[in-house]
């Protein structure tokens, strides 16, 4: 994708060593967890569990923001949200790094977007509608910060808001998605796009590749390739499963080349 900048060889040396010391902190604690299981301590060996878990998970988006903060395109994971699997001492990390211009910006995203996500989450078209309208009120007097504030202009529940959270962000570009990026939830949101159509699209993108849907260009734009969501999932052999998600904004600054907007 365009957009792309070269970032720093000092700053990826520096978060590829946070990742290889990640790394052998985790390896260290399963290590520790095996000598304490073989010494029957299995509240301690649990507790051990859960942080080498942990530490797995933050090292895995540590190497995400590696790989994005690299130059070289042939080593970058994909920008979609499609899955890397990797096995790391006996953990298994699930990988999923995605643009998020392909979401709606709810500080700029055009209205009857918003509605038609809105609407594609579960609610009622008329409140789908007048959710997108108070959003566009709202930030007029005041920006977003988090999606999250969407729960001061309506009581949504939990799988309608976790479906509106996927469709959303306060970090996207303009008034439109960037399609190439875009995940369902948003793509939804474009109106003459239905289900079929986007499901198509999405299988289609993944297998090969795919421009832009022909039904609904004028909400489409191109990814600035600047703020990602990173998604970590860490499983241990024994079931334990700790999982990290990380908002990264990538900069023009040869010192700081990211800025980790969130991480939780």
């Amino acid at each position: 994708m365009s957009g792309r900048r070269h970032r720093p060889s000092d700053q990826r040396g520096g978060a590829l060593i946070a990742v290889v010391a990640g790394l052998a902190l985790f390896a260290a604690l399963a290590l520790g967890a095996t000598a304490l299981m073989r010494g029957g301590a299995a509240a301690a060996r649990a507790d051990l569990d859960v942080a080498a878990a942990r530490h797995a998970a933050d090292s895995g988006i540590s190497l995400a923001i590696a790989l994005l903060v690299d130059g070289d395109a042939r080593s970058r994971p994909p920008t979609d949200g499609s899955e890397i699997r990797l096995d790391v001492h006996g953990a298994r990390l699930a990988i999923s790094v995605s643009d998020e211009a392909g979401r709606i910006d709810l500080n700029t995203g055009a209205v009857d977007l918003m509605a038609g996500a809105f609407e594609a989450a579960g609610l009622t078209q008329d409140a789908a509608r007048r959710l997108a309208l108070a959003v566009g009120n709202r930030r007029r007097a005041e920006r977003f910060i988090h999606p999250a504030e969407l729960r001061l202009l309506a009581d949504l529940s939990g799988p309608v808001m976790r479906q509106v959270l996927e469709a959303v962000t306060v970090h996207g570009a303009g008034s439109g998605i960037d399609p190439r990026v875009a995940p369902r939830a948003a793509l939804l949101g474009v109106p003459g796009l239905d289900v079929q159509t986007v499901d198509t699209y999405l299988a289609t993108r993944q297998r090969v590749g795919a421009s832009a849907p022909q039904v609904g260009r004028a909400h489409f734009t191109e990814s600035p390739a600047s703020a990602f969501r990173i998604t970590v999932t860490a499983e241990l052999p024994g079931g334990v499963r700790h999982r990290v998600t990380a908002l990264v904004r990538l900069t023009q600054e040869l010192k700081r080349p990211y800025v980790v907007v969130d991480w939780r």
